[in-house]
């Protein structure tokens, strides 16, 4: 059986994500059919033999570096006809019939059963919060690629009754989720942006504008944020600020040609609010909250990272001070106040350090 995807029938953006995925789709091509045609590889990929070559290499590498295994450990010995490093046979090998040449993936045992189970949990659990967003795009390539998994496995062990038992086994609960089927195009768009690196045209509503036709402006895409079962948005403005922008308030969105460079040194969490909001651009204090004495009441805040810098004290009087730097929102004030009469003081001052 051999997989046949013509170009022809993609969407031009399709094909651009594609092609950043080229070497990602190889694999997943061949741990589903274990054997493929290479002149079909070539055609479905739209590459050259050198090219092939160079993917091959690198996979290779990947597959040898434990990240996955899915060759015999006991054959690590056994030196190939290519003279593999480390005696190593390939993962991913050529292999001539007649005239036919194919690629074929060498076979797993079922001893590296259990870590591609835990691979599929992880793609199960990827897999619920889409399915939940109702993002159908993407909840059909993490579904595909979990489908392929599961049909790598059943073979190979038998894990029928876990499989038919995973959703029971490993249940993802929603905080509130937002329903993103609307929205579909949009959110396909920002991330093929994000990935090739693309402007965008948008036309961006926030929520306390009173306009139903906002003007659009250019926005470089910098990175897609998932906080509390909400989809955000990371990106540089025409002023060279970098904000964060929910995706429901998309009024439409248009990629364009033109490439742009994402900072040296970009990292998301350095204009996110840290865990509790994802506003990070407010200005920041320095809270003390102090707790009544309650034992059970510090351990649950001791247990979780609420803020990145917190520290806690002990009070001579059994009260629990908690210090740590915020930002101001109306995220912060609900956290705050969710804690009711547990908080018997609160102190906020602005912090000289930033």
């Amino acid at each position: 059986m051999y997989i046949v995807i013509s170009p022809i029938s993609m969407k031009r953006d399709d094909i651009d994500l594609k092609n950043t995925l080229k070497p990602a789709l190889l694999l997943v091509w061949l741990i589903k059919h274990r054997k493929l045609l290479k002149k079909d590889i070539l055609a479905n990929l739209g590459i050259k033999p050198r090219t092939l070559k160079k993917y091959v290499i690198e996979l290779n590498k990947l597959l040898r570096s434990g990240k996955i295994e899915i060759y015999d450990k006991k054959q690590e010995d056994e030196i190939d006809g290519n003279g593999n490093e480390n005696g190593v046979r390939p993962s991913i090998k050529e292999v001539k019939n007649d005239r036919i040449t194919y690629l074929e993936l060498v076979d797993f045992k079922g001893e590296y059963a259990l870590d591609y189970m835990n691979e599929i949990v992880m793609l199960h659990l990827l897999r619920s919060i889409f399915s939940h967003m109702k993002i159908k795009y993407y909840n059909h390539i993490t579904t595909s690629i979990y489908d392929n998994l599961l049909n790598s496995l059943k073979s190979k062990v038998d894990i029928k009754l876990q499989l038919n038992e995973l959703n029971n086994l490993f249940y993802y609960h929603p905080y509130a989720p937002k329903d993103y089927s609307s929205s579909e195009d949009i959110v396909r768009t920002i991330i093929q942006c994000i990935l090739n690196r693309r402007k965008m045209e948008v036309k961006y509503q926030p929520l306390s504008s009173r306009t139903d036709n906002p003007e659009p402006f250019i926005l470089k895409p910098y990175s897609l944020v998932v906080h509390q079962n909400v989809l955000y948005l990371l990106g540089e403005d025409e002023n060279n600020n970098i904000k964060t922008y929910s995706i429901d308030r998309f009024k439409s969105v248009r990629k364009l040609s033109e490439e742009f460079h994402r900072r040296p040194n970009f990292n998301p969490s350095m204009h996110l609010n840290d865990y509790i909001g994802i506003i990070g651009d407010g200005e920041r204090c320095k809270f003390e909250i102090i707790f009544r004495d309650n034992p059970a009441l510090h351990k649950i805040l001791r247990e979780r990272m609420w803020f990145r810098d917190q520290s806690f004290e002990m009070m001579p009087d059994g009260r629990l001070k908690m210090t740590f730097t915020s930002c101001k929102s109306i995220e912060l004030d609900r956290w705050i106040n969710s804690w009711g009469e547990d908080i018997v003081e609160k102190i906020e001052k602005k912090d000289q350090t930033f």
